[in-house]
This record gives structure tokens, C-alpha cells and sequence, in this order.
């Protein structure tokens, strides 16, 4: 792997997402459509069971890849919830500012959540969570926990894979890559939140659906939402056009109230499934 890292450091990967995002994108004629999204669903083991329409009725590959479930296929079970499909990688306590990425390898909190040239830090990060998402996976992404957000942060960057390969092998993975990052404050506590969506090779774009972009004043990477939006829990928030990961990091505030699951290797969560002990 040490070797792969070392070659992929000089491919241009943001040019050579941006180049399968293009053909993702493309659509052909509807017979020709229904077999590359065949093949692209048997490829990846794709379940599109509770997919909101049939294979036949998407005209993309990449409509197949961010498309919605039906009404009714996921049931929010707890106050505090998973905000994506896919495997819960940590769930644990930073050490300071510092998260966790894989065993010997640990980035920036700050960092993730402002960027690099970050100085003022107003946040003191409590809990942090990891979720991957595989190219298998439904890839919207929703609220936790009911609650407002505040503002949204653009923050360009690399196009690393984040499989778990690259986690054990590259520093600094989560704070390198292009981010999205919501700022969250939870409605029952007022404690805060950072929801970040990190792109990685392939993730053409991270796509807003919980309000309209345009109407809120933008300040360079900054957009300050006035008023506030709000988010029940479960709520659609975004969505990845192509897989990655989604890191959710919480204040002391929440962290008191909520009895969270610690790390478990790897584990299986869908949208709703309850992110609490004994919930």
C-alpha cells in the first residue's frame, strides 16, 4: 500500500474525478442506460429494493448512486441517529483537538472542521464519530438529531481514497481532502455540532437538499445561514455524488447529555439506527 500512496501522490486526482464524475453523469439512450446502470449495480452489489423507483426509470449512473429510498424504508429510532448508511469506523472521545483515523494515525479536529490556516478555535470537540460509505451504500446524508444549522463551510482540498488501506497509510487524510461541514446546534440541549462530508477520489460533488443554497448571504468559503434552518431528526440533509465519509463531531454540552456507543470495528448502521447506549 506504502507503494500505491507513494505513486498516487502525483496522479492529478481532482482532474480524474472530475473526469468519472463526467461520465457518471452521462446519459445514453434508455435501452443502452438500463444496461450500464445494470452493470454498474451488479459491479458495486447494489440493493435497490427500497430505492425510491425502479433501475429502469434512472437516467444516469450517478442518479443510480445518490439515489433516495422509498417512504417508509428507514425508521428513526432514537433522538440521536445515524446520519448516514455504512460502518461505523470510531465513536470515542478526541484526544484534545486530535481525531482518530486508524491505529498510529490521528489529524487535526481544528483543521477538519476550519482548515489549515485556522487560529481561532471557539469549539471544544467532546465526541467524535466515523462513518465510511461504501459504493454499495445509500449515499444521503441526514440530520442526527433534531436541531438548526447554522452555516456551512467549503473547505477545497485532495481527492485521497479513505477506504481502509488509505486510512492506515496516508496523514492527515480526513483534514487533507475537500470537505463540506455543517455547523449543527441541537435543539434539546444547545449544545453544538459539526457534521463534516469528506470528498474522496471519485466524489465528484457534496450536494445540499435541506434548503436552497441561493438564499442565504455566502462569505468566501463561509455561508451563514440567516435565519437558521431547521432539521428534525432523520431529515434529508445532502448527499454524495459519488461515496466517501461523514464525521460527526459533538461539544461537551451533548456529549454530557447523550450516552453514546463507543467504537465498535467496523459496524453496520443505516440512517435512524440509534447512535446511543440503551436507546
Amino acid at each position: 500500500m506504502g507503494l500505491v500512496v507513494f505513486f498516487l501522490q502525483f496522479l492529478p486526482k481532482l482532474l480524474l474525478s472530475r473526469a468519472l464524475g463526467f461520465f457518471a453523469s452521462i446519459r445514453f439512450p434508455a435501452q443502452i442506460q438500463h444496461l450500464v446502470a445494470q452493470l454498474f449495480v451488479n459491479m458495486f452489489g447494489i440493493d435497490m429494493r427500497e430505492a425510491e423507483k425502479e433501475l429502469k426509470d434512472y437516467r444516469s449512473i450517478q442518479e443510480v448512486f445518490s439515489r433516495r429510498l422509498r417512504t417508509g424504508a428507514r425508521e428513526i429510532t432514537s433522538e440521536f441517529c445515524s446520519p448516514v448508511d455504512g460502518m461505523l469506523n470510531n465513536s470515542q472521545s478526541p484526544n484534545g483537538i486530535l481525531g482518530f483515523q486508524a491505529k498510529g494515525y490521528y489529524y487535526s479536529l481544528r483543521e477538519l472542521i476550519y482548515g489549515a490556516d485556522a487560529i481561532d478555535f471557539d469549539f471544544e470537540p467532546a465526541w467524535h464519530m466515523t462513518f465510511y460509505l461504501a459504493p454499495h451504500n445509500y449515499h444521503r446524508v441526514h440530520a442526527p438529531f433534531a436541531g438548526e444549522i447554522l452555516s456551512e463551510r467549503w473547505i477545497t482540498g485532495e481527492r485521497w481514497s479513505v477506504n481502509e488501506g488509505f486510512r492506515k497509510t496516508v496523514t492527515r487524510l480526513y483534514a487533507r481532502n475537500e470537505r463540506k461541514i455543517f455547523h449543527l446546534m441541537h435543539t434539546a440541549t444547545g449544545g453544538r455540532a459539526y457534521l463534516v462530508m469528506v470528498a474522496a477520489f471519485g466524489v465528484g460533488n457534496m450536494v445540499v437538499t435541506a434548503y436552497d443554497c441561493e438564499n442565504y448571504h455566502k462569505n468566501v468559503s463561509l455561508r451563514v445561514l440567516l435565519p437558521s434552518v431547521s432539521l428534525k431528526a432523520g431529515q434529508e440533509l445532502a448527499y454524495f455524488a459519488f461515496g466517501s465519509t461523514v464525521i460527526l463531531v459533538c461539544d461537551q454540552i451533548i456529549a454530557d447529555h447523550c450516552n453514546f456507543i463507543t467504537a465498535r470495528s467496523d459496524a453496520p448502521v443505516r440512517v435512524g439506527t440509534s447512535l446511543l447506549k440503551h436507546a
